[in-house]
Formats: C-alpha cells, sequence, structure tokens
C-alpha cells in the first residue's frame, strides 16, 4: 500500500474471501440466515471511500449478483489495518457465497463455476478501471 501510494498518490486494496451460504448458529442473528451472493465491507465507511464501495455495488449487481454492504460481515483486521481512505487508502473486503458455486457439503463445484468466475474477472477489470481513473501519473 506504501509503495503504490507513493507512487500513485493512491492505493486500492481488495480483500477477498468466501462465506458460507447460509448463517450457521455462531453468527450473530443465529442459524438459517440465507446470505447474499456478495458481501462488501468497509467497517461502515471507515475503511474507504463510499464512491470505491459503492461502484464495487454497481458492478456485481449489474453482473446479476445480489450484493449487500457491511451484511453481513463489515471488513476484519486486514482492512481495518490497510484502509486509511482520509490518506488516500482505500480497502475493501468481498465475501462471495459459496452457494453460488459449489457444494458446501461435497465441495464439488457447480455446473455455474466458470461463469462466476468470468464474473468475477469481469468485476476486477471493471474495478480496476475505475481506480486507474484515480492515480496520478508517477513522477
Amino acid at each position: 500500500m506504501e509503495q503504490a501510494h507513493a507512487r500513485f498518490g493512491v492505493a486500492y486494496h481488495l480483500d477477498c474471501h468466501s462465506m458460507q451460504a447460509v448463517s450457521t448458529v455462531m453468527h450473530e442473528t443465529g442459524a438459517g440466515e440465507k446470505r447474499p451472493d456478495i458481501n462488501l465491507g468497509d467497517r461502515e465507511g471507515v475503511t474507504c471511500d463510499p464512491e470505491y464501495i459503492n461502484t464495487a455495488k454497481d458492478i456485481l449487481v449489474e453482473l446479476g449478483y445480489e450484493v449487500k454492504i457491511n451484511e453481513p460481515y463489515k471488513g476484519a483486521e486486514l482492512v481495518i489495518h490497510t484502509g486509511r481512505p482520509q490518506q488516500g487508502w482505500h480497502s475493501l473486503q468481498i465475501e462471495v457465497s459459496r452457494g453460488l458455486y459449489m457444494s458446501e457439503v461435497t465441495l464439488e463445484k457447480y455446473p455455474n463455476f466458470d461463469s462466476l468466475q468470468r464474473d468475477l474477472g469481469t468485476f476486477v477489470n471493471r474495478l480496476s478501471d475505475y481506480t486507474k481513473q484515480k492515480i496520478t501519473e508517477p513522477a
């Protein structure tokens, strides 16, 4: 993050994870709650500029996914450590429901695994295009 910020005047970080498709008893709302396709977390606006998280959400919604912000996850230690939007360090956590691409019982890939993989590639490319618009040219 320091090197990117020094070189481009801003740094963007995407912390990627997977989550269970349905909550367990360990979750604060209890067991059995269906989770969104994708959760984006910024610690309630603390770890990145609102434009960054909203751009990410818009891209994913356009691709056909149900997206929630900070629900059920707000972001963990890595985004807390790296997210300092007031200094130009933007960190965003993304959680993808495993129910989109695999059986959580057998661990077998679902037939739509490849299309999800392509969609996530499109997402990363489009989000990268957004971040490129925010950087300054290196000296």
